[in-house]
């Protein structure tokens, strides 16, 4: 089940390493308007692709698991909320790597850290209730967390650089 519903990753996957050069130009020439843009331009795309890659997931998603033996077709429950997770993840985009390439990504790499030892946590109290029900619960809720987390400090560093622009201050500050 997980690794059928990373094809719905694959999307946000391709389209984040295919922005990092225009995010990180569009970031040196401090065109932050255009920045933006680019960004919402891109989500939207990535979005469109995980959503159908997810239909076609939940469609022929017990079909898929019953490639690798009839009794993986029980884990089309956790297909469903696996693929969920993912394209909620897409909604907002390719934030690691914006946060990457504009020199945010130490504040990245905490919250992949921190997004670790969550799952991990996760894992811990709902395996054991629900089984690979609470497995893929977990992941989904994981994920879904650590973009959040992500989202709120792209945020935080998109109005941390506009008010450095205005100000005529140095963009590359950490936030």
């Amino acid at each position: 089940a997980v690794r059928t519903a990373t094809l719905v990753s694959f999307a946000l996957g391709i389209g984040s390493v295919v922005a990092q050069p225009q995010l990180s130009a569009l970031h040196a020439r401090r065109n932050r308007a255009e920045l933006k843009r680019f960004l919402a331009a891109t989500t939207r795309w990535i979005f469109v692709a995980s959503l159908l890659a997810g239909i076609v997931v939940v469609v022929f998603g017990a079909r898929m698991l019953e490639f690798f033996g009839r009794d993986f077709t029980s884990g089309y429950p956790s297909l469903l909320i696996l693929t969920v997770g993912h394209v909620l993840v897409a909604v907002l985009g390719p934030l690691t790597s914006f946060l990457m390439m504009t020199g945010r990504q130490d504040s990245a790499a905490v919250v992949h850290v921190s997004s670790a030892v969550a799952n991990v946590l996760l894992n811990l109290v709902l395996i054991p209730r629900f089984g690979i029900v609470g497995a893929a619960v977990a992941s989904s809720l994981n994920l879904i967390i650590m973009q959040l987390a992500l989202w709120v400090l792209a945020r935080r560093s998109l109005a941390a650089t506009v008010e450095s622009v205005h100000e005529g201050t140095n963009t590359d500050r950490p936030v």
